[in-house]
């Protein structure tokens, strides 16, 4: 990997000779999300996941800042602008295409090279070749961690798709690339800032997640209903949110999420067989609130996370979590905020107890309502991403 490096900085080198001058007037910033489309446009999505709403929300308020934004992102045909909002819309390959891998790499970087940005903001998996772009043209790269897989593959225990603990996969190739060639790694917890300092001897950016905070007066519905929002994916484990559907079968249990491994179609099933499961799919960001308000408790099942979206938006409105692995920087049993279950059995009788005691999830409730409006403010976070492109 140190030779493939030292190569990228000698034609790095060669490439910015010939640039010359290049006076900016205003500075301008490329996210690159494949899937935001949807969420850009206000359109139903297939899926909704928290790197693509991350970037899509930071970039709307960097933008109202003054900064030029614009997006690499798959849309669709119908589409025949090429901005929306005043963004600038680059279409790339479908993700989802057959197309051999060095058909997708010239065309993420005839991508790159149209946006002609100064900044490229993006969460990897694009096997590096953003950070190179970036490296090559003497332009600046911000690359931001989701996962905790990616600053440390250790976690990964057992084979699950799409992630692997080998060095030598492309994505791990693609992701040492990023954190090596990086101007700036931005990482949403301290645990995350030590993987990265420990295993990868770069130092990262903390920045926490963001969450457009909203008023709202708690009232939630009577009839306890637990919610599970996430991709519905193998390392989500959503099988285990069904399994709790089954063992309590007075409570309510509703699942959100779209599918990224075709596996919608058994829950689509089982929200038909189980009369106290619903499965409702992908639901919009601008809809999804609603869901949020109606929760009494929310539900993680996943192996691993980074800092999940759905923990402050449940929180912000006043729905306690009860998480099976996740629980970052230890925030959850720290602040009283819900439950850090660590095994099934346990995840079961967290649920029974704030079933049965309903002040101790208003509660925690207003705990986790008072954290979101205290670290999470979007205005706050906005400001520390402002500061740290006016530095790079």
């Amino acid at each position: 990997m140190m030779m493939g490096v030292l190569f990228i900085f000698k034609i790095r080198d060669i490439g910015m000779a010939f640039q010359g001058s290049n006076d900016i007037k205003q500075l301008k910033i490329c996210f690159i999300a494949p899937n935001a489309y949807p969420l850009i446009t206000k359109t139903k999505p297939n899926n909704v996941i928290g790197p693509d709403l991350d970037q899509v929300t930071i970039a709307e308020a960097l933008h109202h800042d003054g900064y030029e934004i614009s997006f690499i992102t798959y849309y669709d045909n119908d589409f025949k602008g090429k901005e929306f909002h005043n963004m600038s819309l680059i279409k790339m390959h479908d993700p989802n295409s057959k197309i051999n891998i060095f058909s997708k790499v010239f065309n993420i970087w005839k991508s790159l090279k149209k946006a002609d940005s100064d900044i490229y903001f993006h969460y990897g998996d694009f096997m590096g070749l953003t950070s190179i772009f970036a490296f090559i043209n003497g332009k600046k790269s911000v690359y931001r961690i989701g996962s905790d897989f990616f600053v440390n593959k250790g976690i990964v225990k057992e084979k699950i798709r799409e992630f692997s603990n080998s060095k030598f996969s492309i994505r791990s190739i693609g992701n040492w690339i990023d954190i090596k060639l990086a101007d700036a790694v931005c990482v949403q917890t301290e645990y995350q800032y030590n993987q990265l300092k420990q295993n990868y001897g770069k130092k990262g950016i903390i920045i926490k997640n963001h969450i457009k905070l909203k008023n709202y007066i708690e009232k939630k519905p009577e009839k306890f209903i637990a919610l599970w929002v996430g991709s519905i994916a193998e390392v989500k484990q959503p099988q285990l949110f069904l399994k709790l559907a089954k063992k309590l079968p007075k409570i309510s249990f509703w699942m959100i999420g779209g599918s990224i491994d075709q596996l919608d179609e058994k829950f689509i099933k089982c929200s038909k067989d189980l009369g106290n499961f619903k499965f409702f799919g992908a639901i919009p960001p601008s809809e999804i609130d609603e869901y949020y308000k109606k929760a009494s408790v929310l539900i993680n099942t996943s192996i691993f996370e980074g800092f999940p979206n759905s923990f402050i938006q449940a929180w912000m409105y006043y729905s306690p979590v009860i998480s099976l692995n996740a629980d970052p920087d230890g925030i959850i049993t720290q602040k009283n905020m819900g439950f850090h279950s660590k095994s099934y059995e346990q995840l079961e009788k967290d649920l029974e107890i704030l079933v049965e005691n309903k002040d101790l999830r208003i509660e925690m409730g207003s705990n986790g309502r008072n954290y979101v409006f205290k670290e999470h403010d979007i205005v706050l976070i906005a400001h520390k991403y402002k500061t740290l492109i006016d530095k790079l």
